[in-house]
């Protein structure tokens, strides 16, 4: 299973045309070519446009590292699926062909606040990611059929809904 995140995460702190990339743009998220990546979720969560410049970076280095590693899971001929979690996926719609199937992860607000919490961020900085958040509009307008797991209960819940869409 891939993690967007995971993957972001990785090229933020070790693609050096990706770190003087975000020099120029994001000059203050950046100390001794290191992304300071809660300053840079401060800035860009604050300003979709900042936002948008570091997707339009960030997400076509995603999609060939998704890319590669399909085609090496693909050529090992070990594994039945291949799993990739991607945040925000209304916003990558294209991505979307890729994938036999969409299985959207949901929460309520109140369970997102509390998790935002549990890691330490504040009230301020909650609704300021919500506005990102995929609205119900914008689950129902993905292109794929899709299966939905709501994930406010305990983990047992959880894995008893992900066992039923993958069995």
């Amino acid at each position: 299973m891939l993690h967007g995140d995971h993957l972001a995460h990785a090229i933020l702190q070790s693609n050096m045309k990706c770190i003087q990339y975000l020099k120029k743009n994001f000059p203050e998220c950046v100390v001794q070519n290191k992304v300071v990546r809660s300053k840079l979720a401060e800035v860009v969560f604050h300003d979709s446009k900042k936002l948008q410049i570091l997707q339009s970076m960030l997400f076509p280095k995603i999609k060939k590292q998704i890319q590669q590693s399909y085609e090496n899971m693909k050529n090992c001929h070990q594994y039945a699926s291949f799993i990739v979690e991607l945040p925000l996926l209304h916003q990558t719609l294209s991505f979307c062909p890729w994938f036999d199937e969409i299985v959207l992860v949901s929460a309520s607000h109140h369970a997102c606040w509390k998790r935002f919490m549990h890691r330490g961020f504040s009230s301020n900085q909650f609704v300021k990611r919500l506005q990102y958040f995929c609205s119900e509009k914008q689950i129902y307008a993905l292109p794929q059929p899709k299966s939905i797991i709501y994930n406010d209960g305990s983990i047992d819940h959880l894995k008893n809904q992900i066992n039923k869409i993958f069995s």
